[in-house]
């Protein structure tokens, strides 16, 4: 058998074949070298130049990658540097200052600007309790009226002020999961768990075998039948020996909808997708905040979920840790809402303040900073008494409503004519 070698054009060869033995054309043997050992050196040394040449391309667009990020980071810094600055000469001549994130209320009082208590510079209301999260990642709860100052949950750094709209969960005893209303299927085990975790409700679930038809019921919920309508589904989950949780989420009545989804906690994902609406939101102590919506078809008239801390094909038999279950109407999941024998309905949360020295008729401007949780709406409203006379803003929308007269500038068609709820994070106010 000949051994050879060709150096391709692709490479900056000649496209020539060279052999180890005496063919004259192509050898280096028998003295064939004396003929083509020099074409088959330059052959060498073309494609050693191209390989040097692709090499300094490379190194040369990695360099003016790292400079075009460097650049892009300063950039950022700078404006962030400039936006700071920006609201430092706003708060030192604000009329009005709401800091949330940081407790920093400051109010004129027509003479001076005085710091003072949130709760003197707004009226925040709220029928029910509502839940929130604290610096150390715990859900705790705040009585009726009580604002909701909220810290991400992953870094305990403030987040701001929690304004939601009306939600009711409609799932009930979502904090006991051995309750009769959920119904274990086939080889699971279910227990209560006393460990640390966002709330003293934890449950331990486990798949004791591979086979299937193993996970947790729970009850058929009566919805609103109306196709388009969107109703999600969240619960807490932390890793146990599968490393694995599984969702199932079912609409019934006309077409059923069966969809299954599947989060690995190796690798912080889903495996499995079934609508592809399913998220993953990390938390604090290895906790998840797990969700998935459910999108109504005609004549679906009742949703269910399916548990279970095996994968969806069943290879992973073990136990993961769930607690705080929630369904309820809307295409995003909100703050949890406790229920025990009946669905429980939290109240919106409304923040106003009547301005007196705050703006002037001659002109005035207001900047804020706020994070949109939903993809229901945020609105702020600025009004001169009535409805006919506002000027409110909600997901890329701006309305103004001028003696009964609408106009209106949206960025999202499908926003226009919409009511929306405020469902937000207010990090920053400020009125000049």
């Amino acid at each position: 058998m000949v051994d050879q070698v060709r150096f391709p054009p692709s490479i900056g060869g000649s496209g020539k074949t060279y052999t180890n033995d005496a063919n004259p054309e192509t050898g280096v043997y028998g003295g064939g070298h004396r003929i083509n050992f020099f074409p088959m050196l330059a052959d060498n040394l073309a494609g050693i130049g191209y390989v040097a040449k692709y090499a300094q391309a490379i190194d040369g667009a990695k360099a003016n990658a790292d400079r075009a990020e460097d650049a892009k980071g300063y950039v950022e810094a700078l404006a962030d540097q400039y936006k700071v600055n920006i609201l430092e000469q706003f708060k030192n001549k604000a009329t009005l200052v709401s800091g949330f994130a940081n407790h920093d209320f400051r109010l004129y009082d027509g003479l001076r600007t005085n710091k003072v208590a949130d709760t003197s510079l707004w009226t925040i209301e709220r029928a029910t309790t509502g839940t929130y999260v604290d610096a150390t990642g715990k859900i705790r709860t705040a009585a009726i009226d009580e604002p909701r100052y909220t810290y991400d949950p992953e870094t305990g750094v403030p987040s701001g002020f929690l304004a939601e709209g009306q939600r009711t969960n409609l799932l009930v005893n979502s904090e006991n999961l051995l309750a009769a209303t959920y119904t274990v299927i086939g080889d699971t085990n279910i227990q209560s768990e006393n460990v640390y975790s966002p709330n003293d409700a934890v449950f331990r679930i486990e798949n004791l075998s591979a086979a299937s038809g193993n996970y947790i019921r729970s009850p058929e919920i009566t919805v609103t039948s109306t196709p388009g309508d969107s109703y999600t589904f969240s619960v807490l989950c932390k890793e146990g020996t599968s490393g694995a949780f599984s969702l199932r989420t079912i609409a019934l009545g006309g077409t059923t909808q069966d969809h299954f989804h599947e989060f690995d906690f190796t690798t912080d994902s889903f495996f499995r997708d079934g609508t592809g609406t399913a998220k993953a939101k990390k938390l604090s102590n290895g906790w998840y905040l797990i969700s998935a919506k459910i999108s109504l078809l005609s004549g679906n008239d009742k949703v269910q979920v399916r548990l279970s801390s095996n994968a969806v094909d069943n290879t992973r038999p073990g136990s993961c840790y769930v607690a705080y279950c929630q369904i309820e109407k809307g295409a995003d999941p909100s703050s949890y809402i406790k229920t025990t024998a009946t669905q429980v309905t939290r109240a919106a949360d409304s923040i106003t303040k009547d301005v007196i020295y705050e703006v002037s008729e001659r002109g005035f401007t207001i900047f804020c900073e706020y994070t949109p949780l939903v993809s229901d709406g945020v609105r702020f409203a600025i009004s001169k008494g009535d409805f006919n006379n506002t000027l409110y803003v909600s997901n890329n929308l701006v309305v103004l409503r001028i003696n009964g007269v609408m106009l209106m500038s949206a960025v999202n068609n499908e926003q226009k004519g919409k009511s929306k709820g405020l469902q937000c994070l207010c990090k920053t106010g400020i009125a000049l």
